[in-house]
């Protein structure tokens, strides 16, 4: 007689998404030194030891960046979005393992935040604009870190330098583009993120970029 295969619902939370640049890179470093200590085994393609070279390789680009130049900030978004994707793979792997054999303590021993069973409100994370470019002619592309209790994030636009100012919705923080700009306007771009009942969460620091 065939057994009948216990199916769990384990969660995790994606909740690094909402840290910022420094808590982020110190959650990679807490992150690989759980894998390390831990006696549960998972298979996942990312280790330990690239993990924690990643979080160390962004706590570099913070300092760096400090008095460093454009193409250094442009290094440090680059390593933002790569420690993301790393802890993504890591934490959709433990989450299976985790399934897979029933046991929920296998998710905290990585580090990683259980999801409660526990219906509440959301309550909205911060966001930042990670890099701005221009994917066309009257067009500011923008990219947004990632915020997993966001239903929405809200982009305020100030031309500079006096105005006016306008304040557009995207549900995709991936799709950022501000269309039909005037070529060479300069602006002053700041972002929020936004949840259940219109709570938002704080605005991020400005960027400055210019419409080509």
């Amino acid at each position: 007689m065939e057994r009948k295969r216990i199916i769990m619902n384990i969660r995790i939370l994606h909740d690094y998404h909402s840290l910022g640049e420094g808590a982020l890179a110190e959650r990679g470093l807490s992150i690989a030194a759980q894998m390390i200590l831990t006696t549960f085994t998972v298979t996942s393609t990312v280790t330990a030891a690239a993990l924690k070279a990643k979080a160390q390789s962004l706590v570099d680009s913070i300092a760096i960046c400090q008095t460093g130049t454009t193409q250094d900030t442009l290094n440090k978004s680059k390593i933002i979005k790569e420690l993301l994707a790393m802890l993504d793979i890591l934490c959709n792997d433990v989450e299976n393992a985790a399934n897979a054999a029933g046991n929920p303590a296998i998710v905290p021993a990585f580090g990683f935040t259980l999801a409660s069973g526990t219906r509440t409100s959301a309550v909205p994370g911060p966001t930042a604009i990670l890099n701005a470019t221009n994917p066309g002619t009257g067009k500011i592309g923008l990219e947004l870190l990632h915020d997993s209790a966001a239903w929405c994030y809200l982009v305020e636009d100030m031309l500079l330098p006096n105005g006016p100012t306008k304040t557009y919705t995207f549900t995709d923080p991936d799709n950022v583009v501000l269309v039909n700009l005037t070529s060479g306007s300069m602006h002053s771009l700041r972002a929020c993120t936004m949840v259940a009942k219109n709570q938002t969460g704080p605005w991020c620091e400005p960027v400055q970029h210019m419409s080509t």
